[in-house]
Formats: C-alpha cells, sequence, structure tokens
C-alpha cells in the first residue's frame, strides 16, 4: 500500500513539473489593494493580476486621461481663460490651486496642476478650453475610453470627484494610461517630481507643486526605474494608484485600486514591480509564417494588393528561462481582402493555449492600373479634373437655370397678360365712341 502510494505521488509531481509554465499568472493574492493589474506598456501584455475587471472608482487618477486629451488637441502654450463654472462647480473643500475667473494660464500650466498638485479647478479648465464644455468634454472622456476598449469604465467628470456613475476597471486604465503614454507632451508631465508656476494676470506670486508619488521621490519607497505615476484617493473609492517604471527593455503600468492606506498602495507596486521583473525577461520571436502580401479584390477581380510591414519580430515577456520558440504566432489575416472594407491586419501570440496579447500589423495599400482608388481609403481628397463641374456646383448651376427660366417664363406672361388688358380697353373705347357717334 505504501509503496502504491509513493508511486502515484511521484507520478503526480512529475506531471506538475511537466506542464507548461503560465507566461502571465494571476499573480500575487495578498495585496492590500481590493484589485491590480500590471501590464507591459509596449504590447499591452498582462504579467499579473487580481480583480482586474471587477469596478471601482477610480478619484484622481482621472486626471490622466483628462491631461492626456487635453495635450491632444491643444497646444502647451494655448491660453486658457478660466471660467467662473471651472472654479465654483467643484466643491471648495476638495484639492485646488485657487484659480480665479477671468484668470489667464496655459494649457501646459494646467497640465502641472492637474497631475502633480491633483488640482481639480486646474482639470475642470483643461476640460473646458480642451472640449468646449464640461459635459462636451466628459463626453469625449467616455468615446476615448470606449476607443481604446475600456467597456467597463465610464466618467461623469475632469477631476475623479465621486459620482456613482464615475467608474472604471484595473484593466481598462491600463489601457488608458498606455494611450496616454504615446500623447505627445504627456510623459513629462506625468514624469515631473516638481513645478513652479509663473505669475499670472491676476495672481502675482508664482505657485509652486510638488509630486506625493512615493515611488519617484526620496522615501521609503523609492523604485528604482520608476518613471511617472498619478495618485487618487475620495472616502468612496479609498486610495488609487497609477505607475510606470522600467527595467532593462521592460517598461511595465500599474494600476492598483481601492486601497484602504495612504502607504499600502506604495507597499503593493514595490511588491508587484519586484515579482514581474524578477519573474519575467523579454524575449524576440522572430517572425515567420505571416504573408507579406495580400491580394485586394473588387468582387472576384484583383484590384491592388495589401503590403504588410513586418517587423523583424515580436516582443514578449516569459517567464524566467523560458525561450522564444515555445511562442506560436497566429496571423490574424484574411486569404483575400474586399476593396472599402476594413482592413485590420493582426497577428495574435500564444504561449502554450493562452493569448498572451494581439498586436496590429501596419500596411500599405497597391492598387492595379486599371482599379481605381476607393474613395474610402483614398490617401489624399479627389480632386475635380477640370471636365464638368463638382456635384454641389452642378447642382446649385441648375438650380439657378431653372429659376431663370422660371423668372422668364413669368415675364412673359406678365407682358401678354399687360397687352390683353391694353387691347380690351382700346376696344372698349372704340366701341363707346361708336355709340357716341364719334
Amino acid at each position: 500500500m505504501t509503496k502504491r502510494f509513493w508511486s502515484v505521488l511521484c507520478a503526480l509531481c512529475c506531471c506538475f513539473f511537466l506542464l507548461p509554465q503560465r507566461a502571465a499568472a494571476a499573480g500575487p493574492d495578498t495585496t492590500f489593494s481590493q484589485a491590480y493589474i500590471v501590464m507591459d506598456a509596449g504590447t499591452g501584455q498582462v504579467l499579473a493580476e487580481k480583480n482586474a475587471d471587477q469596478r471601482a472608482y477610480p478619484a484622481s487618477i482621472t486626471k490622466v486621461l483628462t491631461t492626456a486629451l487635453a495635450l491632444e488637441s491643444c497646444a502647451p502654450e494655448e491660453t486658457v481663460t478660466i471660467s467662473e463654472e471651472a472654479v465654483f462647480s467643484i466643491d471648495r473643500g476638495s484639492t485646488h490651486i485657487a484659480l480665479t475667473p477671468g484668470e489667464q494660464v496655459s494649457v501646459q500650466q494646467l497640465a502641472y496642476a492637474a497631475m502633480l498638485a491633483s488640482a481639480n479647478d486646474a482639470a475642470n479648465g483643461l476640460a473646458e478650453h480642451a472640449g468646449g464644455s464640461l459635459e462636451a468634454f466628459t463626453e469625449r472622456m467616455n468615446a476615448k475610453a470606449r476607443a481604446l476598449g475600456a467597456a467597463g469604465t465610464h466618467f461623469t467628470n475632469a477631476s475623479g470627484l465621486h459620482d456613482e456613475n464615475h467608474y472604471t476597471t484595473a484593466r481598462d486604465f491600463a489601457k488608458i494610461t498606455r494611450w496616454a503614454l504615446e500623447v505627445p507632451g504627456f510623459r513629462e508631465v506625468f514624469g515631473a517630481d516638481e513645478y513652479r508656476m509663473a505669475p499670472t494676470n491676476l495672481q502675482p506670486e508664482s505657485r509652486y507643486f510638488g509630486t506625493y508619488n512615493c515611488l519617484t521621490v526620496e522615501s521609503a519607497y523609492t523604485y528604482e526605474g520608476a518613471t511617472g505615476g498619478k495618485l487618487g484617493w475620495t472616502p468612496e473609492a479609498n486610495h488609487t494608484l497609477v505607475a510606470v517604471a522600467h527595467r532593462g527593455e521592460m517598461e511595465l503600468i500599474i494600476v492598483l485600486l481601492n486601497s484602504k492606506n495612504k502607504w499600502d498602495k506604495f507597499k503593493d507596486a514595490v511588491m508587484l514591480y519586484d515579482y514581474c521583473f524578477e519573474s519575467f525577461q523579454r524575449v524576440q520571436v522572430p517572425v515567420s509564417g505571416i504573408p507579406e502580401t495580400i491580394p485586394l479584390m473588387e468582387g472576384e477581380t484583383p484590384a491592388g494588393e495589401v503590403k504588410l510591414k513586418l517587423p523583424a519580430a515580436f516582443s514578449v515577456d516569459l517567464p524566467a528561462g523560458s525561450e522564444a520558440s515555445a511562442i506560436r504566432l497566429s496571423p490574424e489575416v484574411p486569404a483575400a481582402y474586399q476593396k472599402n472594407e476594413g482592413i485590420a491586419p493582426a497577428c495574435s501570440l500564444y504561449f502554450g493555449e493562452e493569448l498572451l496579447y494581439s498586436a496590429p500589423i501596419d500596411y500599405a495599400l497597391s492598387f492595379s492600373e486599371t482599379s481605381a482608388v476607393p474613395a474610402a481609403i483614398e490617401p489624399e481628397e479627389k480632386k475635380p479634373s477640370g471636365h464638368g463641374l463638382p456635384g454641389w456646383a452642378g447642382w446649385t448651376f441648375a438650380i439657378l437655370l431653372v429659376l431663370l427660366f422660371l423668372r422668364r417664363v413669368m415675364v412673359v406672361r406678365r407682358r401678354r397678360r399687360r397687352r390683353r388688358l391694353r387691347n380690351q380697353r382700346l376696344g372698349r373705347t372704340a366701341s363707346a365712341g361708336r355709340r357716341a357717334g364719334l
């Protein structure tokens, strides 16, 4: 009996060690934060997570999206005139930098104030300037979230002040942060430790802001390689954090939600960064098995080609000791594309049966000489050939001709009517003269 027991136990152990390692383990479960995620900033691959799709209140990390949206659509030097609504629509007991209605500041100044000082009045100023109104900007925030695939997210304001309908998930906000890092000028603001805001037309003194992100400043939680972050807190959300750190070729985004203690979020961040940087390594997977060109068809007729701009290799974070050969590439391209239909080539990377991430592939279009470039994907708007008139001008000209013709008809009819009346008058006059013996 004992011999059989040990035989079974050894067999089970062998099976366990022969199982493939997971490339994205669930990650440590003993964290202070209710939900977290660690995502590769370059690829979107998730290395560790807990309750990553659970809805939570983001608090002031909301300003990551607010600031990035403003910097995407506005030049840093643009002047913003602060409105009464931007100042007085927030609770004056919340964080602000005492902006005054009519005060003129730059987009850049407001961006630093929103990120470093977490100023709610500065976030409102950015929102009004970039969106036209607070309501319109909130619509833009939600549209951007949807475009990034953040389906579990909804925003009601630009600041992150509590609202039951203002929520996100760790996974969604990592996607938002990954996009924000690509917005020109955002990394500089996101990674700043301090900033001096120069005097304005209504404020003669300089304002000084400094970050409270203990990962980037000297503290018990300073993390080597940390390059930026944003903190948040409300009584309903508890403490939240989004941060970025790099080591070697890996750059990782951490999102922590619903952490009860002021310092616990930093403890979690340090532990998770150590875990991921030590447990994973960056490998390059050579590209193979993906066609470089795909036929472009118009019905059954060849219309051109879709030429894929394939990279030499895809980057993947694998468990330490794993080889690139463990990765399977699965191209997401059809045998042929139809003209005027969506073209979105991609490649999914699998570790065993586990999907790591899907990478979009850039492409260029080439058309056959007999095939006209479809308007939906033409790089430039078609110009008039010089023969005939553009559609709107042709219609306008036609309408003018009809109006001129109708006017001519009315004039002719009016003249005929006058002539007939005149003849009738002359006839009556002649008849009366005859009766009078004239």
